[in-house]
């Protein structure tokens, strides 16, 4: 089994009404469509936030990962964006628990958080095998659902580190969820839906809602192709990566990182030219951040070019860069 989506699960009574929760989530303007299963609502192709209540438990399942026009800043190294972490801190400062996960199966990237008493008690995310976020205790029911003799992916680990702290997996088959649907993927999916608003007749609702759809969408989009390259990189598929890479800068032109990353993969491919003149473009975008002057220096080395790399490695150090 290879997922595409996300969970929120938040320990309170049932809620009955789950609008007023989703807009403190920050997720506003829904409305209930229809009533899905658990396989639907946890579908890449699910069509929004659908929402359930099981044994103390309100569940969100989101095939977008939550994402909104707020996560253009989120760090690699955090599984919400800044304004949702806020968000599911102050919910647990009212005495509920509040357990999260993503899990992508494309890019490998899977993670969870644990929230009590206004604080974020456990973070752990990982991509393609590599660990980008291990913050504070290990649960105890982590050693069974990841440790040696556990499951064989972190996917299923998750899975059953959710069983053990919320709900179990069984219970959430049998349930029905609501489904409050994203006007995004109603755009994606069908681009004459309007946004799925019975009020057709109003231009400028729907021309409001085209234009957050569209740079929704766009974030979502360019940000799925940086990560997928990231992990074509780490699998020596270079021309793939490279290919994702170049998709993300052509929806996002001021993507410095994607620039010098591409750089790399066209070193390792060993066409050098393209590597310097994508090294150049990362310079160009953040002529402070010595990384892109280091990363230049090292394809001059490979050109055999010693004027230029040991300019480029002192500018480097100039800027206070330190090779990890």
């Amino acid at each position: 089994m290879s997922w595409h989506t996300s969970m929120i699960l938040i320990q309170q009574p049932d809620p009955g009404d789950f609008v007023p929760l989703l807009e403190r989530l920050g997720f506003s303007g829904g409305q209930p469509n229809e009533t899905v299963s658990f396989e639907d609502a946890t579908s890449s192709m699910a069509l929004g936030k659908s929402v359930a209540h099981a044994d103390g438990w309100t569940i969100i399942c989101d095939p977008m990962f939550f994402t909104s026009m707020e996560s253009l800043d989120q760090p690699d190294n955090q599984v919400w964006s800044p304004s949702l972490d806020q968000r599911l801190r102050e919910i647990s400062a009212s005495g509920a628990t509040v357990f999260g996960f993503i899990t992508e199966g494309a890019s490998g990237t899977h993670g969870f958080t644990l929230y009590q008493n206004g604080n974020r008690k456990r973070m752990w995310l990982v991509q393609s095998g590599n660990l980008l976020a291990d913050e504070g205790t290990p649960l105890p029911e982590e050693k069974e659902c990841f440790g040696k003799g556990g499951p064989f992916d972190e996917e299923q680990g998750l899975l059953m580190l959710m069983e053990k702290i919320c709900v179990p997996f069984d219970t959430l088959d049998r349930i029905e969820f609501q489904l409050f649907e994203d006007h995004r993927l109603l755009l994606m999916m069908d681009p004459k839906s309007g946004g799925g608003g019975s009020d057709r007749g109003n231009t400028d609702w729907n021309v409001a809602e085209y234009d957050k759809a569209i740079a929704d969408l766009t974030d979502t989009i360019w940000q799925a192709h940086y990560n997928r390259a990231h992990a074509y990189f780490h699998k020596g598929e270079y021309d793939k990566a490279i290919a994702d890479y170049t998709e993300a800068i052509r929806l996002n032109l001021e993507l410095r990182d994607a620039y010098r990353l591409r750089g790399h993969a066209y070193m390792r491919k060993r066409e050098l030219d393209q590597a310097i003149t994508d090294f150049s473009e990362s310079i160009r975008l953040a002529p402070n951040d010595g990384e892109g002057y280091f990363s230049r220096a090292c394809a001059h080395v490979e050109k055999g070019d010693r004027v230029r790399s040991d300019k480029d490695f002192a500018q480097a150090e100039a800027l206070g860069y330190k090779p990890k």
